[in-house]
């Protein structure tokens, strides 16, 4: 079923309000964090923004770890969709951090993909394909195969683009004033598309 994100939001702002009664300050914590992350996907980013730095204040006083590293995770997905992908990267990498530490495979995994989007944007393919190839055993580990699923998906999308961008520069160095030249070229950037392709519905569907 579809959420309600108003009424979720609604109900959530009352619950942050009782645990302020009774002084459950990680109970705020971890609602404040919810409310966060409901405000990001409905696109209110500076006050999800306000919303996990509370609570990562909270968890801070408290030496919550996970705690924090959930803070620094989400905010680091928020960065990155604003655009501040320098401060995204950097709350990512603590959030890592912690997650190593603690042993969380799942939440490690989701860290290390959104650090790789990040390297995608930033030019870096290879670093960007590492943190990518990181996530999937822990993904596995996790036992999350839609996560799994859609990393494996971006890797081997990724790798077409480069293709596709590689068959562009050759197009450009090698000479094109015979037709048989000009047709092996694009059977080899047909090939290569559909083998990537080929692979990737094997993965998604025999895996």
């Amino acid at each position: 079923a579809r959420v309600n994100l108003p009424a979720a939001r609604s109900d959530l702002d009352q619950a942050r309000t009782k645990f302020g009664e009774t002084c459950d300050t990680l109970g705020a914590a971890r609602t404040l964090l919810l409310l966060g992350g409901l405000k990001f996907q409905l696109g209110k980013y500076l006050e999800a923004t306000t919303d996990f730095k509370s609570a990562l204040k909270i968890y801070e006083r408290f030496n919550h770890k996970r705690g924090q590293a959930k803070c620094q995770r989400s905010l680091g997905d928020l960065y990155f969709r604003s655009g501040k992908l320098d401060a995204a990267t950097e709350c990512l990498t603590k959030a890592l951090a912690i997650f190593v530490q603690h042993n969380s495979s799942r939440e490690q995994a989701l860290a290390l993909r959104s650090l790789g989007e990040i390297q995608f944007v930033q030019g870096d393919l290879p670093k960007g394909l590492q943190s990518l190839q990181k996530a999937i055993p822990l993904f596995r580990e996790a036992n999350f195969g839609k996560g799994q699923m859609d990393t494996e998906a971006r890797i081997l999308l990724q790798q077409t683009h480069t293709l596709e961008k590689l068959s562009d520069a050759m197009s450009d160095i090698i000479p094109s004033t015979t037709s048989s030249s000009r047709y092996s070229l694009l059977f080899y950037s047909i090939f290569s598309v559909f083998f990537v392709l080929f692979i990737l519905s094997y993965l998604l569907f025999f895996d």
